[in-house]
């Protein structure tokens, strides 16, 4: 039986990460429509959705006991953030799913 990646490890892989049409949809209807602002604007571009999933990925933690699910986080221009659930697998980003709501960023 194959042992699933460390952090370390699983943070090294995700240099080649990809991302699904379904997962970039799920983002745009989770968490884009939700949005509000410039920010909003910026992630109407696909390219930029994917950018973004990308940049979430570098930084997820492993579920403990959950094959190929992630918990990360989305912040929008360090004001608000969102916690998600990512479905990753072969280091393709297969959906997402937004397990809380926008909150403020205290400092």
């Amino acid at each position: 039986m194959a042992t699933r990646p460390s952090r370390g490890d699983y943070l090294m892989l995700n240099n080649n990460i990809q991302t699904t049409r379904h997962a970039e949809e799920r983002f745009e209807q989770r968490i884009v429509s939700k949005m509000w602002g410039p920010h909003k604007i910026h992630l109407s571009v696909r390219m930029n959705v994917q950018r973004a999933l990308k940049s979430i990925a570098r930084n997820v933690t492993p579920i403990e006991g959950r094959k190929d699910e992630f918990m990360g986080k989305f912040s929008s221009y360090g004001e608000w953030e969102i916690t998600l659930k990512m479905v990753i697998r072969e280091n393709v980003i297969v959906t997402i799913i937004a397990t809380g709501v926008f909150r403020k960023i205290r400092n």
